[in-house]
């Protein structure tokens, strides 16, 4: 477990960073723009978050190989609902965040 979280955070410092960069006070015009960009990857992180704790059991790579090679139809399914569940989760999000 400690090796995954490891491995997410590696991936996932960059949208930390930018985050952090944008939602940081900025007296210019482009501050919404920058304050509607950190929300967004705010957002996404949370979102990413949310979505390996509630699923963790989930692996999307290897869906999407059974539904490209094997053309499994309940694994398109199994991604079809991950998918519309994270729309729903960015979606709270980001009327949460705004």
């Amino acid at each position: 477990m400690n090796q995954k979280i490891k491995r997410e955070f590696h991936r996932g410092w960059p949208f930390v960073l930018v985050a952090g960069l944008m939602l940081a006070p900025d007296p210019g015009a482009l501050m919404v723009i920058g304050y509607a960009i950190g929300i967004i990857s705010l957002a996404v992180i949370l979102m990413h978050a949310v979505r390996k704790i509630l699923l963790p059991y989930i692996d999307m790579e290897v869906l999407l190989q059974e539904v490209i090679h094997d053309r499994n139809v309940a694994a398109a399914i199994v991604i079809a609902s991950t998918v519309a569940l994270m729309g729903i989760i960015m979606n709270g999000l980001t009327t949460l965040l705004r």
